[in-house]
C-alpha cells in the first residue's frame, strides 16, 4: 500500500492500482494507468502494456526451492508476454542470471536447466522422494533399502521433524515411487499415523 502511495505522488498524472494477495485483478482498461503487481498476479491491460519493469528479480531467485531459476523465469516471461508487441522492458536484477530474458530465450534457459539437473540427478533427469515425519520414524528408513541405485540423503531437521530424501535414477523411478508407497502402506495397516510421502515435489 505504502508503494503505490509513493507512486500516486511520483506519476500524479496516472492511475495507480495494485493486484495481488486476497486482490487481484484479472483486466484494465487502457490510458494511464501503472500497475503493481506481485509476480502471478499481473492483470490482462487492454492492447497490452505500454511497459514492463520487473523489480526485484534477485528476491525471487533467493528462494530456497531446486525449480526456482525455472519457476522464477517462467513467471517473468508470462509478464513479458501481456506487453505490447514492440513495448520495452526492464528487468532490475543481475545481469548474468537475467541473460535468458535478454536475450528473449527460453530454450536457452531449458537446456541450461536440464544440464545442471542431469549433473545432480534431480528430476527430470533423475527421481526424488521425500519423507517428513518425526525423527524417530523418519532416521530408521535411512537405513532401508529403495532400489538398486537409490542415494540416501538426509534426515535433515525440519521445523516439525526430519527430512528423508531419496534419489534414484529415472529408470528406478516407478520401483522408487512403489517402495515410498509401501512406507504408507505399512503404516497404515499398522495403524500407525501417516507421514508425509512426495515424489518429485514441485518445492521443498
Amino acid at each position: 500500500m505504502r508503494t503505490a502511495e509513493e507512486y500516486a505522488k511520483a506519476f500524479p498524472e496516472h492511475v495507480v492500482v495494485t493486484s495481488g494477495g486476497e486482490s487481484i485483478l484479472e483486466t484494465i482498461e487502457s490510458g494511464k494507468v501503472i500497475v503493481l503487481a506481485t509476480p502471478g498476479a499481473e492483470p490482462r491491460a487492454a492492447g497490452g502494456y505500454a511497459l514492463v519493469v520487473l523489480m526485484d528479480t534477485w528476491l525471487m531467485l533467493s528462494r530456497d526451492d531446486v525449480r526456482v531459476v525455472e519457476e522464477s523465469h517462467r513467471r517473468w516471461f508470462n509478464a513479458l508476454a501481456l506487453a505490447r508487441e514492440t513495448a520495452p522492458a526492464v528487468a532490475v536484477g543481475d545481469a548474468v542470471t537475467l541473460q535468458a530474458l535478454v536475450r528473449a530465450d527460453p530454450i536457452g534457459l531449458a537446456s541450461r536447466e536440464l544440464a545442471t539437473r542431469a549433473e545432480t540427478h534431480l528430476p527430470p533427469v533423475g527421481r526424488l522422494g521425500t519423507v517428513d515425519g518425526p525423527a524417530d520414524v523418519v532416521e530408521p528408513l535411512a537405513g532401508r533399502t529403495w532400489t538398486p541405485n537409490t542415494e540416501v540423503l538426509g534426515p535433515v531437521p525440519q521445523d516439525d521433524g526430519e527430512r528423508l530424501v531419496v534419489r534414484a535414477p529415472r529408470r528406478e523411478g516407478a520401483a522408487l515411487a512403489a517402495a515410498l508407497k509401501a512406507v504408507q502402506a505399512e503404516r497404515s495397516a499398522a495403524k500407525m499415523p501417516p507421514v508425509r510421502v512426495r515424489v518429485d515435489p514441485l518445492t521443498f
